[in-house]
C-alpha cells in the first residue's frame, strides 16, 4: 500500500510540491522556536544561588573625599555600622559595580603554569555571602585572618571548580592572579548574578579591601516581614552619613520581576507566532484534503463497490498525508541538522536534538489530526452515490 501511496503522490507532484515546502518551513520555524524555548527553560531551571527577597542595593555616589583619606575610611566604616544597627537590618556588605540584576560585569582570564582559567568576578567585603545567603559546598567566606594573610583569598562557584579544578580539591588551591598569589577559600553552589534566564558563568568573589577602596554600592539584607518604611529609613541614614543625596535604592525583588517579565515577553511572542503558523497550516491541510476528496469521489465509490472497508479508505487518505509530511520533514531535517553541526546559536547539542524531536512530533500530530476528519468523511461516501455523480 505504501508503494501505491507514493505513486499517487508522485503523479500530483506539482500540486504537492507547495504543500511539502510549506510543511518543511513550518517544521523549521517550530524547531527554532522550541530550541529558543528549551534553551531559556534550561537556564531558568538552574537555581540563582542567592536570595532576592528582602534585599536592597544602595547605589552610592561619594566623590568629594579621597579614597585614601582618613575621613573616607571613617565614613565607610560608619555607614556600614549605622546600617547594620538599624532595627530591621540583618547585615550589609560593600561591593563594586557588579551586582545581581545589574547591567555590569567584570571578567578576566589567565594561564598560570598551565592552569588556564576564565571567569567573571565581583569585588566584595567579607559579609557579601551572608547578605545574599549563598550556599557553600566547600570551605567558607572570607575571615579576618585570611584577609590579613600573604595570599589573596578567593571564593569561586561550583561551575568554576567543575571546569578548571575537576580532578583536585578547590579549597586551598593556589595560583597567581594579576601577579598576586591567590588561594581559594570557599566554593558556593551557584551565583547567577545576571538573573534567572542568564547563563551560569565561572564566578569568583575577590576582596574589595585589597583590590579597590572605591565606595560604589552597599548590599543590605533585611529581616523577613520588614515594613515598607525601612526604605525611607535607609535613605535617611545614607544621606546623614555621606552628606550627599545623590544616591538610589534598588529593591532586588522588583528588579527580578522586571528581568523575568522582559525575558518571558519574547518567549510568549515566539510561541504565539509558532501557534499561529501551525493553525494556518492545519487549516490549509484540512482544506486541501477535503478538496482532494471531493475530486476523487469516483475513486472512492469504485473502491467501496469492490469491497474496500471504511478503514482502508481512511488509511489511504491519512497515509497519503503522513507520507507527504514525511517527505517534507526529511527536507526540513536536512537544514535543521546544520544547526548543531555548525553550532549556529552556540547552544548545547542536546537542546537541538530535543527541539528537533519535539518539532517532528508536533508536525506529525497536526497533520494526522487534520487528515483524520476528511478521511472519516471519505469513508462514509456511498458507492452508488459517488458513481452516479461521476
Amino acid at each position: 500500500m505504501l508503494g501505491q501511496i507514493i505513486k499517487l503522490i508522485w503523479r500530483k507532484k506539482g500540486k504537492n510540491a507547495f504543500l511539502v515546502i510549506e510543511i518543511a518551513l513550518s517544521f523549521l520555524i517550530t524547531f527554532v522556536v522550541f530550541t529558543f524555548l528549551y534553551s531559556q527553560m534550561k537556564k531558568y531551571t538552574v537555581p540563582l544561588g542567592f536570595e532576592t527577597k528582602d534585599k536592597y542595593i544602595i547605589n552610592l555616589a561619594v566623590d568629594d573625599l579621597k579614597e585614601d583619606s582618613v575621613a573616607f575610611a571613617n565614613m565607610r566604616k560608619q555607614l556600614k555600622q549605622e546600617i547594620n544597627d538599624m532595627p530591621n537590618v540583618t547585615i550589609s556588605s560593600y561591593c563594586n559595580d557588579v551586582t545581581p540584576y545589574g547591567e555590569s560585569n567584570w571578567s578576566t582570564n589567565g594561564d598560570y603554569k598551565g592552569f588556564k582559567y576564565a571567569m567573571d568576578y565581583v569585588l566584595v567585603d567579607k559579609d557579601y555571602p551572608a547578605v545574599w545567603e549563598m550556599e557553600f559546598v566547600e570551605g567558607g567566606p572570607f575571615t579576618e585572618d585570611v584577609l590579613l594573610g600573604k595570599k589573596v583569598p578567593m571564593i569561586v562557584n561550583q561551575k568554576f571548580k567543575n571546569n578548571f579544578l575537576k580532578d583536585t580539591s578547590a579549597v586551598g588551591y593556589e595560583f597567581d592572579l594579576w601577579g598576586d598569589p591567590v588561594v581559594i577559600v570557599g566554593v558556593v553552589k551557584q551565583f547567577k548574578y545576571q538573573g534567572d534566564f542568564s547563563e551560569e558563568k565561572n564566578m569568583a568573589l575577590l576582596p574589595l579591601e585589597i583590590y579597590s577602596r572605591h565606595l560604589s554600592k552597599i548590599c543590605v539584607s533585611l529581616e523577613k516581614g520588614a515594613p515598607p518604611t525601612v526604605e525611607k529609613e535607609l535613605s535617611d541614614v545614607v544621606a546623614m552619613v555621606t552628606k550627599n543625596n545623590d544616591f538610589s535604592i534598588e529593591k532586588i525583588s522588583d528588579s527580578q520581576k522586571l528581568h523575568v517579565k522582559s525575558k518571558w515577553t519574547p518567549i510568549i511572542a515566539s510561541l504565539c507566532l509558532c501557534g499561529f503558523l501551525i493553525f494556518n497550516i492545519a487549516m490549509g491541510l484540512f482544506g486541501i484534503l477535503r478538496y482532494n476528496i471531493s475530486k476523487r469521489q469516483s475513486e472512492i465509490g469504485l473502491r467501496k463497490a469492490l469491497g474496500a472497508p471504511p478503514s482502508k479508505i481512511r488509511g489511504q487518505f491519512t497515509g497519503e498525508m503522513l507520507v507527504l509530511c514525511t517527505f517534507a520533514l526529511i527536507l526540513g531535517l536536512i537544514f535543521a541538522v546544520q544547526f548543531p553541526l555548525l553550532d549556529v546559536m552556540e547552544i548545547n547539542n542536546d537542546i537541538y536534538w530535543t527541539a528537533m524531536g519535539s518539532a517532528l512530533i508536533v508536525i506529525y500530530v497536526i497533520v494526522f489530526l487534520c487528515s483524520l476528519i476528511p478521511s472519516v468523511q471519505a469513508s462514509t461516501v456511498h458507492p452508488a452515490q459517488a458513481l452516479h455523480q461521476e
